[in-house]
């Protein structure tokens, strides 16, 4: 994982500053990795050195994140207002899924 992570680094590093759109939306996608595979190393280790809540703490951090980074490209890509409208009462529901698989999860 941590190989992976290296490579990914590296390949954003390289993509973002490039001026074709295609290869910058790799850069995106590189980024995303790369904080997603720290924030879950990190959290697993921290998780099982330390305090076992660390870990479901950093796979609700990285849910919330990728939500987020996920509806901002959706909302980036959405033509009309409308369409906007409809996605952020969709982001609402499956923020709400989320927040409840969690919760019936942990009990």
């Amino acid at each position: 994982m941590i190989f992976a992570t290296v490579v990914k680094l590296i390949l954003w590093l390289y993509c973002r500053s490039s001026r074709n759109k295609i290869v910058r939306a790799y850069a995106d996608d590189h980024h995303f990795d790369v904080v997603t595979n720290v924030v879950g190393l990190v959290a697993a280790i921290l998780g099982d050195k330390f305090y076992w809540w660390i870990d479901p703490i950093g796979t609700i951090l990285l849910a919330i994140y990728t939500i987020s980074n996920w509806s901002r490209t959706v909302m980036e890509n959405a033509g009309n207002s409308q369409q906007k409208q409809n996605f952020k009462h969709i982001k609402c529901y499956n923020m709400h899924i989320f927040l409840l698989f969690q919760i019936l999860n942990n009990t």
